[in-house]
């Protein structure tokens, strides 16, 4: 659940893409993508990488997680031996952030290298980055053909609280609550959406109080 800005860039710069490959093809768009998802903790960038992981192989992709960016050379070049495939690594910034004098290491080259040079040029790879300082990454990463695309995860805005507060509710909730207020007031100070859900377990703890476990 995001707000209606970054839902439209996730479904136009990886969804499109993943559900309809050879559409893409045909016009001249290349399946080679760097995305980059960026934003603070907790607003969803992880799970949106699950949601990929889950919908791609559905589409005929295969899906890596690396799981420590400093293997990311290593498994680009393993994605690159499959037809379609996506690679997700969380935490870009780690690797690739630049000092003051924005000084690049031999690591940071072959990454970089890696990403736009030959060996992937033809590859169908989309690789999908997170970072929570992409204030911090090398301005070399930042441009296309190594970050084509970078969508901002922000926090929720008052109708995507509604909406979380409904999801966690469940049951619980009628469908057709009103549920502005809630979402004016938490978005107004900033809630993220796992901070939505630890509310709503509260509430439901009281709910359980109250009824004496009626519910």
């Amino acid at each position: 659940i995001f707000n209606e800005d970054t839902l439209a860039e996730l479904n136009r710069a990886v969804f499109t893409p993943i559900k309809f490959p050879d559409a893409c093809k045909k016009v001249g768009i290349s399946l080679k993508q760097g995305i980059l998802l960026s934003g603070g903790y907790g607003c969803g960038k992880t799970l949106t990488a699950s949601a990929v992981a889950t919908l791609a192989p559905q589409y005929g992709w295969t899906v890596f997680i690396c799981e420590d960016t400093r293997d990311l050379e290593c498994t680009l070049k393993m994605a690159a031996r499959y037809p379609r495939s996506i690679v997700f690594a969380e935490d870009i910034d780690r690797l690739i952030s630049g000092g003051s004098d924005y000084h690049r290491t031999p690591e940071m080259d072959r990454i970089l290298n890696t990403l736009d040079g030959v060996e992937l040029k033809s590859c169908d790879i989309m690789t999908i980055m997170t970072t929570n300082a992409v204030q911090e990454i090398h301005p070399g990463m930042m441009r296309p053909g190594r970050i084509d695309t970078l969508i901002p995860i922000v926090k929720p805005d008052p109708l995507s609280c509604q909406r979380l507060v409904q999801l966690y509710a469940g049951d619980l909730l009628s469908p057709d609550s009103n549920l502005e207020e809630a979402g004016e007031a938490l978005a107004s100070v900033g809630m993220i959406p796992a901070s939505i859900k630890a509310i709503v377990e509260q509430a439901k703890l009281a709910c359980v109080g109250r009824t004496g476990g009626e519910i």
